[in-house]
C-alpha cells in the first residue's frame, strides 16, 4: 500500500509524517541485512532490502518535496546495500534472480517528483492563505521570506506578492511534471527556460531554489534502481534482460 501524502492532511511544505527517523529505519534495516548475510539467510536479507527500496517509493509518491527526499535517501540506501550484497559474491542465482524480479516491480511503479512538486505549490499556497509565512524560516535558510518585501509590480501589497508568487510556482511545477515525461534534455530545456524568465517575484525564487538540483537527483535514483537490476541479472545468467535495454534511459536524449 501506498502512503499518500497529499497537502490535504501535511499542509506545510516542511511536513513529513515520519522525517529524519525514516532515514534511521533504513539504516536499520541495512545492517541488519548484512547480519543475515554474513549468517547465510541471504533470502531474508533480499527481502528487507527490497522493502526498504519500496518504503522509501511509497514516502516519495504523492508527498511534498521534503518526503521526497528522505523517501529517496532510503531508495539509495537500499539500492548500496544491494549492490554491495552483490558485488560480495555471497548471494547465489535464485537470490539474484529474486532480486532481479523484485526492482522490476519497483521501476514499474518508480514515480519522478512532478506530483511532489504540484503538491509543494499548493502547500506553499495554503500557507500564504493561512498567513503562515513565517514558517518557512525553520526550514530555509536565508534570506528570511518574511522580508521579501512587494514592489511597485504588485502594487506593494504583501498578498498580492503571495498570489503572484503562488501563480508562478503552480506554472512552473506543472510544466516539470509534463517535462519529467520526457527525455533528460527536454526536461533540461524547461529548467532552463525557467530560470531564464525574468522573476520580479523574490518570493516565488526563494520557495523555488531547490528545482533544478531536485529533478536531475530523480532521474539519478532511477538510474542507480536500473544499474543494480542490470547487476543483478547479468550475475545470475550472464546476461542483461532484454526489456530493459528497452527501457528509456533516465539520462538519455531520446
Amino acid at each position: 500500500m501506498s502512503v499518500r501524502l497529499g497537502p490535504s492532511r501535511f499542509g506545510d511544505p516542511q511536513d513529513s509524517p515520519v522525517g529524519s527517523h525514516a532515514e534511521w529505519l533504513a539504516n536499520a534495516a541495512a545492517l541488519e541485512a548484512r547480519r543475515l548475510v554474513e549468517t547465510g539467510h541471504v533470502r531474508e536479507a533480499v527481502e528487507i532490502l527490497l522493502a526498504t527500496a519500496q518504503f522509501g517509493r511509497d514516502l516519495r509518491h504523492n508527498g511534498l518535496v521534503v518526503s521526497e527526499l528522505y523517501g529517496r535517501a532510503i531508495c539509495w540506501i537500499a539500492f548500496d546495500e544491494l549492490r554491495d550484497m552483490i558485488l560480495s559474491g555471497k548471494v547465489d542465482r535464485e537470490r539474484l534472480l529474486d532480486v532481479d524480479r523484485g526492482l522490476e516491480v519497483l521501476d514499474r511503479s518508480f514515480t519522478q517528483g512532478g506530483s511532489c512538486l504540484r503538491n509543494q505549490a499548493l502547500a506553499i499556497g495554503k500557507m500564504f492563505l493561512r498567513g503562515e509565512i513565517f514558517k518557512a524560516k525553520q526550514v530555509f535558510a536565508d534570506p528570511d521570506p518574511v522580508t521579501i518585501q512587494a514592489s511597485w509590480r504588485q502594487a506593494y501589497s504583501a498578498k498580492l506578492l503571495q498570489a503572484d508568487a503562488f501563480f508562478r510556482l503552480e506554472d512552473w511545477s506543472r510544466r516539470l511534471a509534463d517535462a519529467e515525461q520526457r527525455s533528460y534534455v527536454e526536461e533540461r530545456r524547461v529548467v532552463d527556460e525557467i530560470t531564464a524568465e525574468p522573476a520580479p517575484n523574490l518570493l516565488a525564487l526563494f520557495f523555488n531554489r531547490d528545482m533544478e538540483s531536485l529533478t536531475a537527483a530523480q532521474r539519478g535514483c532511477l538510474a542507480q534502481l536500473r544499474l543494480v537490476r542490470a547487476a543483478a541479472r547479468y550475475r545470475a545468467t550472464g546476461k542483461c534482460c532484454s526489456s530493459m535495454i528497452r527501457l528509456p534511459r533516465p539520462f538519455g536524449t531520446a
